[in-house]
């Protein structure tokens, strides 16, 4: 195994020998998302929206990072696939631009619209819909993701684009 997440150096050397396997790639990329993912929420909801549905959000978000990037590494080969990295970094990109630009229209949208749909006279809590509203979009728009990455994945998994 040369999974080493803390040591750039290490990392180098074990890119160097070739000695990364499927399942390192797996991993590396997992970590990369879990950092990721940090950010977002450190970012948009710690101290904005603390409460129960925050632990919510994260557990509903870090199970549909698990199992699409699960899935994703079994559409690849598992353990016995390829490239694992070097497929997922550059589909990653358009797929992600598609990401970008829907969830800044939603969020635009919901931004304009919500004011009119969500207010006291149509919910008890307005900022408890605004937050279902918005784990809806986020969690929707990562299954959507690992979707399009699980078809890509295995588009050039088959023996055909082998």
């Amino acid at each position: 195994m040369s999974f080493h997440p803390f040591s750039a150096r290490q990392t180098r050397e074990a890119l160097r020998t070739g000695s990364v396997t499927a399942q390192d790639e797996m991993r590396y990329w997992l970590v990369s998302s879990l950092v990721w993912l940090f950010y977002y929420y450190h970012s948009a909801w710690v101290g904005l929206q603390w409460g129960w549905f925050l632990l919510y959000d994260v557990l509903a978000a870090l199970a549909v990072l698990w199992i699409g990037l699960h899935e994703v590494f079994k559409a690849n080969g598992g353990a016995s696939g390829r490239d694992l990295i070097y497929r997922l970094v550059p589909l990653s990109v358009p797929l992600g631009m598609v990401v970008l630009v829907a969830s800044q229209v939603l969020y635009w949208a919901s931004w304009y619209v919500a004011p009119w749909v969500i207010n006291h006279q149509s919910f008890r809590d307005p900022a408890f819909a605004w937050q279902v509203i918005q784990f809806f979009i986020f969690n929707g728009i990562q299954i959507w993701f690992w979707w399009r990455l699980h078809f890509h994945i295995s588009k050039l998994s088959t023996p055909t684009h082998v």
